[in-house]
C-alpha cells in the first residue's frame, strides 16, 4: 500500500495504490489526520516537504501510541451495587486504571483498564494475562469480577495505523508538547494541512485537540 501526494500548480493530486487497485483523487486541498510520524514515513510528498517540517513530524511522539488497553464485559455493573464506581487505580497491576465504561442503558457491564508501559503485565501471554487482570478486578471490584462473558485487548505499540515498528519513540514521561508551529502551517503551497490531535497547540492528544485543529484547519480553507 502506497500514498503519494502532488501539488502542481495549486492543485493537489492523490495516487493510493494497493496489490488490488489504484485510485486518484484531485483536490484542491487535502487534510491528513494521521499521527505526523506516520504521515512523514508513509505518504510521499511531491515536492518533498521541508527538511524542518519533516523533522518536526518524526520527533512528534502518537499520543498513546505505545498503550496497552483490556476490556472485561459482564452480565451487569455488579460494582455500582457495592457503592463502587468502577474508577480504580492500582500500584500492584497489572492494569494500572480502571474506568467503569458500560452504556448508559445499563444492558450490561464493562471495565475498560490501561496496562502502563512498565506493567509486567506486558510480558505475559494473553491467557496469562488475561488471569491476571480477572484476577485483579475480583480483589478490587468483589467476587463477581471472576465471571466475566468477555475480554479482549489491544496493544497500541503494535498497530500499525498507530506506531510504525520500523521507527519507535520513546514512551513519554510527561504528557508530550504538542502543536509544533511548523505543523500548523500548510505546506504543498497551502494547500497541504495535517490536522492530528498531535498538531494541536490546545489540548493535543485529546479529544478536544483535534476538533480545535479540525475547526481552525476548517475555516483556514474555507476563507482561502
Amino acid at each position: 500500500m502506497s500514498l503519494k501526494i502532488n501539488e502542481d500548480n495549486g492543485t493537489l493530486t492523490a495516487v493510493y495504490q494497493t496489490d488490488e487497485e489504484t485510485k486518484t483523487i484531485i483536490a484542491s486541498h487535502v487534510i491528513v489526520t494521521l499521527p505526523p510520524h506516520l504521515a512523514d514515513i508513509s505518504i510521499k510528498y511531491l515536492p518533498e516537504l521541508p527538511t524542518a517540517v519533516s523533522q518536526a513530524m518524526q520527533q512528534t511522539q502518537t499520543w498513546m501510541g505505545q498503550a496497552m488497553k483490556v476490556s472485561i464485559v459482564y452480565e451487569t455493573p455488579f460494582w455500582r451495587q457495592h457503592e463502587l464506581s468502577g474508577l480504580a487505580v492500582s500500584y500492584r497491576g497489572p492494569v494500572q486504571q480502571f474506568h467503569d465504561a458500560s452504556p448508559d442503558n445499563g444492558s450490561c457491564g464493562a471495565l475498560f483498564g490501561w496496562l502502563g508501559d512498565g506493567s509486567v503485565g506486558r510480558t505475559l501471554s494473553f491467557e496469562e494475562r488475561k488471569a491476571a487482570v480477572i484476577a485483579q478486578v475480583t480483589r478490587i471490584f468483589g467476587p463477581e469480577g471472576n465471571s466475566p462473558l468477555h475480554y479482549s485487548e489491544v496493544n497500541w505499540d503494535r498497530e500499525p495505523f498507530t506506531t510504525d515498528s520500523s521507527y519507535q519513540l520513546e514512551n513519554p514521561h510527561e504528557h508530550p508538547q504538542y502543536g509544533h508551529p511548523l505543523l500548523q502551517e500548510p505546506q504543498l503551497n497551502g494547500r497541504l494541512h495535517f490536522a492530528s490531535t498531535e498538531v494541536s497547540p490546545i489540548n493535543g492528544g485529546y479529544l478536544d485537540g483535534a476538533v480545535y485543529i479540525a475547526k481552525r484547519v476548517s475555516e483556514r480553507i474555507v476563507g482561502s
